[in-house]
């Protein structure tokens, strides 16, 4: 005797506009929305679908050639030589940034954390982010957080290096990014988006530069619902409008304010008194306060010293201009760390009642 399945109407029907749209990732997910609520009626179908939802294969269109397969191979497709896949997952559990930047990452990761839900619905999560700022303010380390948040594979594509000679290839380029990632669910970011999303109206460039613009509006359109393009730039004045539109959401990066940089010395200094010395770091951005952190740490381990001998030895010099209250927060924040009076006063160059006084009316600053 057959049983009974119960499906509803509208689920069969998402079902079916997923299956001729060609929205593999979304029939994926209804797939798996359906093997949940048949699980009682009938186990073994419903395991036989999540088997059928699991399984990735290979698109009609892909020639199999044996001579370019490698262990970057999935299914047919190599990985691009040109994009590179992020291993560095130096990424902390709490972002760094201020609460507004951090809403609208903690947002993005919601609604990819919630994608089924919003497919049942009828809906899709975010696919297309700007993020826009100066160097060294973050846009990496975001799309770092969110690619570790979401635990999602993180490829990187610097759109600066692609540019190739012969600009015909750099389009072919980038439909062979896109067509990569096509089937995958993860993240990719295209670094140095103004190279090649520039103004069509943009004199200087030659024709063929303004066909490549026309080529990433073209692949932005066709994006996979699987994956999550996150572009970064230092220059959004430079992008063309129609590239503007494409985007969702638009992040804005500033340098960090002295509440982030704690934060992050605090971060990457985890369990050392360095973060007792955030304020040097003081009007520096994320990428600046990261490079000097590690080199201090470097020479401590080569010079068999602790970090905040050398952090103070790379600022020697600068200490001889600094005005006083500095070096009265340094002379604080040594004897925090465990200096004598003694010790943070001359190395603060203080005298020691200077330095004893201004603790003492600073006692819980």
């Amino acid at each position: 005797m057959e049983k009974h399945i119960s499906i509803t109407e509208e689920l069969l029907k998402k079902v079916i506009e997923a299956g001729f749209s060609g929205r593999k990732h979304d029939l994926s997910v209804l797939i798996r929305v359906i093997s949940s609520q048949i699980e009682n009626e009938s186990p073994t179908l419903a395991q036989e679908l999540r088997k059928l939802a699991a399984s990735k294969p290979i698109r009609e269109h892909t020639v199999l050639n044996p001579h370019k397969l490698t262990s970057e191979s999935t299914y047919g497709v190599t990985k691009p030589h040109m994009l590179i896949k992020a291993t560095d997952f130096i990424v902390f559990e709490k972002s760094v940034f201020e609460s507004n930047i951090e809403n609208e990452i903690q947002e993005i990761i919601k609604e990819h954390r919630s994608s089924e839900k919003l497919t049942l619905n009828g809906l899709n999560p975010i696919k297309t982010v700007l993020f826009e700022g100066p160097p060294g303010v973050g846009k990496t380390y975001s799309a770092k957080w969110i690619a570790q948040s979401l635990g999602l594979p993180l490829y990187i594509l610097d759109l600066a290096s692609v540019m190739n000679s012969h600009l015909g290839k750099t389009g072919n380029n980038i439909k062979e990014v896109f067509q990569y990632i096509s089937d995958k669910k993860c993240i990719l970011l295209l670094d140095e988006f103004d190279a090649i999303a520039k103004k069509r109206d943009d004199a200087s460039d030659v024709g063929e530069l303004k066909r490549l613009v026309t080529v990433l509006l073209q692949a932005l359109d066709h994006q996979s619902d699987s994956s999550l393009i996150i572009a970064a730039t230092n220059h959004s004045e430079l992008l063309d409008p129609a590239v503007w539109r494409r985007f969702e959401k638009k992040l804005s990066f500033g340098k960090p304010s002295d509440k982030a940089v704690l934060k992050y010395v605090n971060s990457l200094a985890v369990d050392t008194p360095l973060t007792e010395f955030s304020f040097l770091f003081k009007g520096m951005n994320f990428s600046d306060i990261l490079h000097r952190i590690k080199r201090v740490q470097k020479l401590a381990v080569l010079n068999n010293t602790n970090v905040i001998d050398e952090l103070l030895n790379t600022i020697a010099e600068d200490m001889k201009s600094m005005n006083i209250l500095d070096r009265k927060k340094i002379g604080k924040a040594l004897i925090k760390s465990g200096h004598s009076h003694r010790e943070a006063a001359k190395r603060a160059n203080l005298s020691r009642p200077t330095l004893i006084k201004y603790i003492n009316e600073n006692m819980d600053v």
